[in-house]
């Protein structure tokens, strides 16, 4: 009798012997037993075309997998290095939780469920449909490969005021088409970051960056951005990247803490685009410092929407001549330089393309020369002044009523916009009044009388009232 050898049954190895592919049939592992913790389990380069489904909860150590597999519910937890040569998709109520390893290989990570990552590098392509969470547990995580998102994807880098901050690092240019976020948990809250090493984070028309207040604590963009969609800042937020050129055609909404953009390194440059808008709530700050505010030059502003209620800084802002859209909102509002010096100081030109409006008693003296050729908006209960100088009222619409005082009122040839201005003391009119402007005459008890005097001979197509 010729005794036969015994093969030795290997745990964790997938051998397809079940009547289904579902990870949780025994009768699929070559010893019959569900892998447990401190396997590393292998389905083989002979089930390539085998879709392995798993529905309830598992942990193994580690995985190496040929085959496609399908996490459709459950948690699915590994703990040391593995490879994915195949697809790996996670869906409806399922999670996949990544916990201090490398994932690594030639197949494609697709979440439209829940991916958790605690110290995890993620070096295969990933496609996020869902929420890719990355916790503090583990220490900082990255994604080395090909990172794609849609309208359904959520990043969020979650601190935890109990066990440390958390960072996760993208070495490669992606575009976010559904959210990020930076927040915290527990505690006051910790430091949350997201760095984009290599290339541009480019946030889409529908996508959304939010710095969220969670529990507190710090929050940091470290990329080159391109936001063509929202940005809030409810949470203090600092953008930071060496030699970046930003550029914004969306909007920035600084609403609830202060946003910092730190520019450093060679030639760095932030531009705002024609529709880019920054929004600055009521005390609060956006401050652009350093580099270049490509916007600003010669003392002209061009480009963008600024809405100011709180505080719009950039370094050598000295805006004479506006070709923006700058809105300051509330008595608090202010544009000022790296010195918290006014900006707007000298501002003494709103040119054609140009719209200045101060509203809910944001009030502006003007220099003793001020130009119009674009839209000035003066709204009730704002005041705006021009003390014994010269008003050139060149072309455009002023909205409202600006005070001139003892000042000229030079209306140009090709002025034939609505208007209407307030003339107190000794005041001198050049030029014709054109069918929709009104100059109104008003003596009052601190300016005593008021005189309007025609330096030539004019035709009134508009209304002067005394």
């Amino acid at each position: 009798m010729e005794l036969l050898e015994t093969r030795a049954l290997l745990a964790g190895v997938w051998d397809g012997g079940g009547a289904t592919d579902d990870w949780n049939e025994p009768l699929n592992w070559d010893d019959d037993q569900l892998p447990d913790a401190a396997d590393n389990v292998v389905i083989g380069a002979g089930f390539s075309g085998v879709t392995v489904t798993s529905t309830n909860d598992v942990t193994i150590n580690s995985l190496t997998t040929e085959a496609v597999l399908a996490i459709s519910g459950g948690t699915f937890t590994i703990t040391a290095n593995s490879t994915i040569n195949n697809a790996v998709s996670v869906s409806a109520t399922g999670t996949l939780t990544l916990d201090t390893l490398t994932l690594s290989g030639s197949g494609t990570l697709t979440n439209s469920a829940t991916v958790n990552l605690l110290g995890t590098t993620i070096s295969t392509a990933l496609s996020n449909q869902g929420l890719l969470l990355v916790r503090a547990d583990g220490g900082a995580s990255a994604i080395d490969g090909t990172l794609t998102t849609n309208g359904s994807s959520t990043i969020r880098v979650r601190a935890d005021g109990s066990i440390g901050a958390a960072t996760l690092t993208v070495a490669n240019s992606f575009t976010n088409s559904g959210a990020i976020e930076l927040t915290a948990i527990n505690g006051s809250g910790n430091t949350a970051t997201l760095n984009v090493s290599g290339g541009t984070l480019t946030n889409a028309a529908a996508g959304t960056i939010q710095s969220l207040t969670g529990t507190g604590g710090v929050r940091n963009l470290n990329a080159q951005l391109n936001n063509q969609g929202l940005i809030t800042v409810a949470q203090g937020l600092t953008i930071n990247q060496t030699s970046a050129d930003h550029t914004n055609s969306g909007t920035i909404n600084v609403s609830g803490g202060d946003l910092l953009v730190t520019q450093s390194g060679t030639t760095p440059t932030f531009t705002n685009s024609s529709t880019g808008t920054f929004t600055i709530a009521n005390g609060r700050t956006l401050n652009l410092s350093g580099g270049s505010f490509t916007n600003f030059s010669g003392g002209t502003l061009t480009n963008g929407i600024y809405n100011v209620t709180g505080t719009l800084k950039f370094d050598g802002a000295a805006i004479t001549t506006n070709a923006a859209t700058i809105v300051l909102d509330g008595a608090a509002s202010q544009i000022v330089n790296e010195s918290n010096a006014n900006a707007l100081s000298g501002f003494n030109n709103n040119a054609a393309a140009g719209n200045f409006t101060i509203k809910n008693s944001r009030n502006f003296t003007s220099p003793t020369t001020f130009t119009n050729a674009g839209n000035l908006t003066v709204e009730d209960p704002s005041v705006f002044v021009m003390p014994f100088g010269t008003f050139n009222f060149n072309a455009g619409i002023v909205t409202g009523t600006p005070i001139l005082v003892g000042s000229t009122l030079n209306i140009g040839t090709n002025s034939m916009g609505a208007a209407t201005f307030s003339m107190r003391y000794n005041c001198v009119l050049t030029g014709n009044v054109a069918a929709g402007q009104t100059l109104l005459i008003n003596g009052n008890n601190s300016d005593t009388s008021a005189t309007l005097t025609a330096a030539n001979s004019f035709t009134n197509a508009g209304t002067i009232t005394l």
